[in-house]
């Protein structure tokens, strides 16, 4: 792979970007490397690769760069990629006008590709979940949502026997209110299951402004209201 990638095969390009940020196990590597990640799809996407395209953007929107994720994916676009809920996120950054991460914060991003490589390798590498829980608490929305989805469906990765709603709950509070659709969805979820239907259509109405879309559950909270 290193050596197609080096010929200047963008696929390979992208695809060595993918191992350095989600599964650094396949290339013999102890944990993410983001910012090895993003120099592959570079070159891989300058050749047009859609994917890298795509990841870039990705890569931009949880740095909070919406001029660049805005960037990298119309060129995505224009290789027939599409992903509504991407554009709404950004769409949502620039209606905000949200600002970058400071230099001094990009660790919590760091931490978080961290855990996205843990999880995607099958737990395969060394991963201390206090870097989650770091970056959560540094305010990175990102991380507050897996965190909270830690404490509702994988509470062994915390040390905990049981999954622990309130705690989920709190944290996706905290992701929410920064517009994260992942933590409006699961909190319209929790108070679906909790037969708040008000409190429900609160949260999937958040949710659908940035891009989310599930028709069943809205059925299910205005036939309950």
């Amino acid at each position: 792979l290193f050596k197609s990638a080096e010929a200047g095969y963008a696929e390979s390009q992208s695809q060595l970007g993918g191992c350095y940020a989600y599964r650094p196990d396949l290339i013999k590597r102890k944990g993410a490397d983001i910012d090895s990640a993003v120099i592959w799809w570079l070159k891989a996407a300058e050749q047009e690769d859609y994917v890298a395209q795509k990841e870039l953007a990705i890569f931009h929107v949880r740095m909070k760069e919406w001029k660049q994720a805005k960037y990298w994916l119309k060129r995505a676009e224009k290789n027939d990629f599409e992903d509504e809920t991407l554009y709404h996120e950004i769409r949502g950054y620039e209606r905000r006008n949200v600002q970058p991460i400071p230099k001094e914060s990009r660790i919590a991003v760091k931490q978080y590709y961290q855990f996205l490589s843990y999880v995607q390798s099958g737990y395969k590498l060394n991963f201390d979940i206090k870097n989650l829980i770091e970056s959560a608490e540094s305010g990175y929305v990102h991380s507050q949502t897996e965190l909270a989805c830690c404490y509702a469906y994988r509470p062994d990765l915390l040390g905990c026997e049981k999954p622990h709603i309130d705690s989920a709950v709190i944290w996706w509070h905290k992701a929410a209110e920064q517009d994260d659709w992942v933590a409006q969805e699961k909190l319209a979820q929790h108070y679906v299951d909790l037969q708040d239907w008000k409190q429900a259509k609160f949260w999937l109405k958040r949710a659908k402004k940035n891009g989310y879309k599930d028709k069943e559950l809205q059925k299910k909270i205005r036939k309950n209201l």
